[in-house]
């Protein structure tokens, strides 16, 4: 599940009132990705990111990874969440050929 607040607010209470929810499906994974990263100076950007993470950290949730940036109308960011996700994502095929679990967590 992606979780995309806008980088100008971060997380709101709708985003945290989804997070609770999938906090309570034990292996359904979640990733907090910065919508409309374009739309901020990269100082607020950087502060955004830390508190987001940091918010993430205090209240013991399980996010997959990192807090991304993303802008969609810029088109940055794209390959990073890309190559953040495949990992998780992966084939299914795939995978079992690797060996790998799937819980869709990397091993």
């Amino acid at each position: 599940v992606l979780i995309l607040p806008d980088a100008r607010h971060g997380l709101k209470h709708a985003d945290w009132e989804i997070i609770q929810k999938i906090e309570e499906i034990p292996k359904l994974q979640y990733q907090v990705i910065l919508n409309k990263s374009d739309l901020v100076l990269p100082v607020d950007l950087a502060k955004q990111v830390f508190v987001t993470r940091d918010a993430i950290r205090q209240h013991g949730l399980r996010a997959y990874g990192r807090v991304l940036m993303i802008s969609a109308y810029q088109q940055r960011g794209i390959q990073v969440v890309y190559n953040e996700l495949l990992p998780i994502a992966g084939n299914f095929e795939a995978r079992t050929r690797m060996g790998l679990k799937h819980d869709m967590r990397p091993t």
